[in-house]
Formats: structure tokens, C-alpha cells, sequence
């Protein structure tokens, strides 16, 4: 049996669920890896015309202008931050960053191959872990949205200057994308689940 027949004699919400996953894995990953979480420009009065910071879960690194950073690349890894609800956010991030590539490997499987047939209780424990991982991931970007100052980390803007120094960014975006996109394929499979396509442990 090719590819697209296994698709097609997939169930529906299973094969809505692959493509849900899909999509949050491209979201995750982009999010995971690119230090746009957040910016903080280099200098208020610059506007954002002047030199900026991208934020990212690992890395730190600036657009070159304007800025102290030296170096190629105008970046500095974030391992081992000091602060803790940094810390806190990046420990959340990687159960949901590792959440969702679980569940798209599984789907995967259920949909093209026939390795999770004689596991009946797959889907309900998939459909768990997805929930579960998707609420660590919201965790993460709940303390980092609340956490991230304006300005250079709480550096107060110049009276006067009608200007957001700092500002959340589209990794940022995009993490809160893939939450979502779990958390509802997380559902689906429950409701697939009490279909009867699996049983719960109960």
C-alpha cells in the first residue's frame, strides 16, 4: 500500500490530527531555533530604525547596528542564563518543543504504517502527552510575555520619547501557533479515541 492510500484509509480526525501536528512542528521549530522572541533595541531614541537584539531561547544576537556585540555572527549563546525565569522558560519550551515532535512521530505511524495496530491505547496516551506538553509550552510563553520588559530589560524610555523600546517578536508568535495547534490535536484524538479508533486505559 503506497503513501496515499494509507492517507486516505486513515481516519478523519487522525489525518486532521497529522496535519495539525505538521503544522505546529514547522511553528515549534522555527520558534525553538530563532532568537526572535523578543527585541530590545539598542538605543530608545534611535526608533526602530536604529540597532536591535533578537531574543531567542538560546542565542542572542544583534543586526550589527548600532550595538557592543563583536564577531561574525553578533551572537551569544544563552546556556546557563542567570536569570530564573529565563531558565524557567526555556525548561518549559523543550517539554513542549519535545511534546509535539512525539506526537507527529506517532500520528505518523498510525496513519503510514501498521506498527501501532496491536497498541490500543495509543491514541489516548498520544492525545495526553499532547495536552500536557502543550500546556508546559503555554507556561513558557505566558512567563516570558510577562517577564519581557520594554526596553532593554526594565532600561526605563526617556521621557518624552514616544517609542516602544523593546517588543515581544514573531518566534514568540509562533510558539503560541504550535500550542495551539497541539492543544487541539491533542483533543481530536481524545474524541477519536472515545469513538472507539482506541480504547483508554479505563
Amino acid at each position: 500500500m503506497g503513501l496515499k492510500d494509507s492517507f486516505m484509509k486513515s481516519p478523519t480526525l487522525t489525518k486532521v490530527c497529522l496535519i495539525l501536528l505538521l503544522l505546529a512542528q514547522i511553528c515549534s521549530w522555527i520558534a525553538f531555533t530563532v532568537p526572535e522572541w523578543g527585541r530590545t533595541y539598542t538605543d530608545p531614541l534611535l526608533g526602530t530604525d536604529g540597532g536591535y537584539t533578537g531574543l531567542g531561547l538560546w542565542r542572542r544576537c544583534s543586526n550589527g547596528a548600532s550595538t557592543s556585540y563583536t564577531g561574525p555572527s553578533n551572537c551569544i549563546t544563552l546556556d546557563g542564563a542567570v536569570l530564573d525565569w529565563f531558565v524557567a522558560v526555556q525548561a518549559f519550551s523543550i517539554f513542549g518543543f519535545v511534546g509535539i515532535n512525539i506526537a507527529f512521530i506517532i500520528v505518523m505511524l498510525q496513519v503510514f504504517t501498521s506498527k501501532c495496530d496491536d497498541v490500543t491505547d495509543i491514541g489516548f496516551w498520544n492525545a495526553v502527552q499532547s495536552i500536557v506538553t502543550a500546556i508546559c509550552y503555554l507556561i513558557a510563553v505566558i512567563v516570558f510575555g510577562a517577564e519581557f520588559n520594554d526596553g532593554d530589560y526594565g532600561r526605563p524610555i526617556p521621557k518624552g520619547v514616544n517609542y516602544k523600546a523593546g517588543e515581544l517578536a514573531f518566534s514568540f508568535g509562533l510558539a503560541i501557533v504550535a500550542l495551539l495547534l497541539e492543544g487541539v490535536a491533542g483533543v481530536l484524538m481524545l474524541v477519536d479515541n472515545k469513538k472507539g479508533k482506541g480504547t483508554s486505559p479505563a
